[in-house]
């Protein structure tokens, strides 16, 4: 392996390009083709008897090349991260550059590495440490509970009563279908338990053995099983044997029995001596949580998401073996916690996270602090491991990586150097307790404030709500008669719409038929207009003829005359008379003008009739027949 570069990318990625020799390559792709040549058949030969070079070329030139990269990439890429100084921790993204026996290969890989961090103050931390004591009660307890385990079973005869131990044979149903995993035969179940749903157990109570029975309980709301949650459910029981417990006497016997001890105050002693180790390692290991989360807190760095799949991933595999040991794949169990594999992965972040950073800090401070785990101590620990599991040193050598246990022993004694140099004010718990009380009493004296302002704001809201009643029906009642209003508004609007219709359809009747007798009194004015005209030449003519023979007649007449121009003097006055009159009557009836003008005969106000046509609406007013008399 050559190491070409090794560049460092931001969010703790890292990307190196290295070689592998052509010879290792070589031989690599001829390992594999002694390995895989007989997958690839050649007509013509045998399985596995075809040369590589013709299998090369039927399936093309690098055919074995990828599986040769594949076995030399691990040791390739172990020994140019160490090179390089990286630590990687997440999966490499390989990227083949170059391949080929007469240079070799060229690879470039891009992979998340440990980051650099940087920790903040880990010396003179202070942290408070609640000193805890065994109580009276806590040994009374545990008494009991080697009452319970030294306790003999015998049969009831009888119903059955609350802490019973019963066997009995059930099958649920919903909806009248049985549904999975509601079924079991010979279930040992302790009434009281809280084992099954709540309601079950009860049920069972008061029943004796032989008895088959129903059982009708509800599934919780937020029930594991999805399809089952909120569901109402029957499960037919059938009873086979009720057992009670007999408990020992509390007495020199039982701890005679139960332990190393002569006398009960003996053993009492030492349940009070362990139960103070337990709680003096637990108060130790919350001074220790503590102070990490102190340094956590002032660590910078970035942190790649690769170290918390890495520790998730750990931390599931960790669970799947422990449930496979009591006899329970990690599927089944997920089933029947309702959750998928990726809920129950995602579960395990804020833990991962925190023991990510706790890793990385700890390392930090040991890498400071120049700490180191001695072979001394490395020894002890592989001495521990291999008495606790019986197994022989060598073995557990073999077993564990023994780089990966140094680094263990020092973060360990990270730990006790932060502790050591820590301040630690010890509080006694009762003390705490006392501060706890204290709380609870003012929260208390709070939550009794908040009631109060509640049942008096409670009071005020009626009030407002009562009046805010009122006003509702109040404004109800408006708006009924607002709705009323609308109502006979809407009716006056279509009823006056409609009568505006029938009006507008009468008008454009009228407005045609008057159109239509308009047209036809002009066509008859015109007509009549020209027999006035054809008349009135022939009378002119006939009066020339009469005026040339009576020539003589006129002369002895001229008297008479001066008396004709008199007449027609008052015949042209009284023409304009009669245009006046006409002017004024003009809009007392359009009828009667239409009926005047249509007839084709002027009024006659003297011995002589004037008949026009006018074309003109500005001079007169209306365009048609004008006839006048003078």
């Amino acid at each position: 392996m050559n190491l070409i570069k090794c560049e460092k990318l931001e969010k703790s990625m890292a990307e190196l390009q290295f070689s592998i020799d052509a010879e290792a390559f070589k031989k690599a792709t001829a390992d594999v083709f002694k390995k895989e040549g007989k997958k690839y058949p050649v007509q013509g030969f045998r399985k596995g008897k075809a040369p590589r070079a013709l299998i090369e070329k039927f399936y093309g030139k690098d055919v074995f090349t990828y599986d040769a990269i594949n076995e030399l990439f691990p040791e390739a890429f172990e020994a140019a991260v160490k090179e390089a100084n990286v630590e990687p921790v997440g999966r490499p993204e390989v990227t083949v550059d170059s391949a080929d026996e007469t240079n070799g290969v060229t690879l470039t890989v891009k992979v998340a590495v440990k980051p650099e961090v940087k920790v903040g103050s880990y010396n003179g931390l202070t942290v408070e440490k609640t000193v805890h004591t065994v109580s009276d009660e806590a040994v009374e307890a545990e008494l009991k509970r080697v009452q319970e385990r030294n306790a003999r079973e015998l049969t009831r005869e009888g119903a059955a009563e609350n802490g019973d131990i019963v066997d009995i044979d059930f099958e649920g149903f919903v909806d009248g279908v049985a549904f999975e995993g509601g079924k079991a035969e010979h279930y040992s179940l302790t009434l009281g338990s809280g084992s099954f749903i709540p309601g079950f157990e009860d049920q069972i109570v008061g029943h004796a053995a032989g008895e088959e029975f129903d059982v009708n309980v509800t599934f919780p709301e937020q029930y594991q099983a999805a399809e089952l949650a909120g569901k109402p459910a029957v499960f037919k029981i059938k009873l086979h044997e009720v057992k009670y417990k007999e408990l020992p006497a509390l007495d020199d016997e039982l701890a005679k029995d139960c332990s190393e001890y002569d006398t009960l105050d003996e053993f009492k002693a030492s349940i009070r001596k362990n139960n103070q180790e337990q709680l003096d390692k637990q108060d130790d290991l919350a001074v220790e949580n503590a102070l990490v989360d102190q340094v956590i807190d002032g660590m910078e760095g970035e942190i790649p998401q690769a170290m918390y799949d890495e520790r998730m991933d750990e931390m599931v595999n960790d669970f799947a073996f422990r449930v496979e040991q009591q006899g329970l794949r990690l599927e089944d169990y997920l089933k029947y916690m309702g959750q998928t594999v990726e809920q129950f992965r995602a579960s395990f972040m804020p833990q991962a996270e925190k023991q990510v950073k706790i890793r990385l800090a700890l390392e930090a401070v040991a890498a400071a602090e120049n700490i180191e785990a001695s072979e001394e101590e490395v020894s002890a620990e592989i001495k521990r491991i291999a008495d606790q599991y019986k197994m022989e040193e060598d073995k557990v050598r073999e077993l564990v990586n023994v780089d990966d246990l140094k680094k263990d022993l020092a973060i360990n004694k990270a730990i006790d150097f932060i502790k050591s140099h820590a301040n630690i004010v010890e509080k006694a718990a009762e003390e705490e307790k006392a501060a706890i009380d204290q709380l609870l009493e003012e929260r208390a004296a709070k939550q009794q404030e908040v009631q109060n302002l509640a049942a008096s704001t409670s009071d005020n809201i009626s009030s407002y709500v009562s009046q805010i009643s009122a006003s509702q029906e109040e404004a109800a009642a408006l708006t009924a008669e607002i709705n009323n209003a609308d109502n006979s508004i809407a009716q006056l609007v279509q009823q006056a719409e409609e009568e505006k219709a029938a009006r507008e359809a009468a008008q454009a009747q009228a407005e045609a038929e008057a159109a239509a007798a308009q047209e036809q009194d002009a066509e008859e004015s015109s007509d009549d207009y020209e027999e006035d005209t054809d008349s009135y030449e022939e009378d002119s003519s006939d009066s020339q003829d009469s005026s040339e023979t009576e020539g003589s007649e006129d002369t002895s007449e001229d008297s008479g005359d001066s008396d004709d121009e008199d007449t027609y003097e008052e015949n042209d006055a009284d023409f304009y008379e009669g245009d006046s009159d006409s002017n004024e009557s003009e809009d007392t009836s359009d009828s009667q003008a239409s009926s005047d003008s249509s007839s084709g005969q002027g009024k006659y106000l003297g011995n002589f009739t004037l008949t026009a046509y006018c074309n003109c609406a500005q001079c007169c007013g209306t365009a048609g027949n004008l006839t006048a008399s003078g």
